[in-house]
């Protein structure tokens, strides 16, 4: 699995995760909690493990962020920079190198839960909360697609 990829000073960095599998069918997805770097050298790749023990991983500029196993706690590299309450979970992470931004959700019977999402700085500091949808980071923008109210809701915001 593709984690992430950059080039530094024209050659390529690839990071690689070790795989995932799923707990049971059709159900949550956790992450073998190795991540590989790559880095180009010629037309071979030098490999480097890089040994965290979690899950749901994003990279930018050679920083890490990453989540605990039980995906309560966010990392950014090896600092700990958010903790959530014990039914609360992450289940995505984004960082552009500006901005981190996680989708997170609370089980609030067998089969439903709410979904909240949350912008952060780089020390852990929440900027913005939304409920009822995801968000999805690029290098510019912050998307937010509201999908579980009536009408939906699209709201992009520049990050400059």
């Amino acid at each position: 699995m593709l984690l992430s990829y950059e080039i530094v000073n024209g050659k390529k960095i690839l990071y690689i995760s070790s795989g995932y599998w799923h707990l049971q069918y059709h159900g949550d997805v956790e992450y073998s909690g190795h991540i590989f770097k790559y880095t180009q050298n010629g037309d071979t790749y030098d490999i480097e493990e890089l040994n965290y023990n979690g899950s749901f991983f994003d990279f930018k500029d050679g920083n890490l962020i990453y989540t605990n196993t039980d995906r309560d706690k966010l990392f950014f590299n090896s600092n700990e920079i958010l903790t959530f309450s014990d039914d609360e979970t992450i289940y995505q992470i984004m960082y552009n190198g500006m901005k981190i931004a996680i989708n997170t959700r609370i089980k609030i019977d067998s089969s439903s839960y709410e979904y909240y999402s949350y912008t952060l700085s780089i020390n852990g500091n929440i900027e913005k909360k939304y409920k009822d949808g995801y968000f999805v980071l690029t290098d510019n923008v912050l998307i937010f697609i509201q999908n579980r109210i009536n009408p939906k809701k699209l709201i992009v915001e520049p990050l400059f």
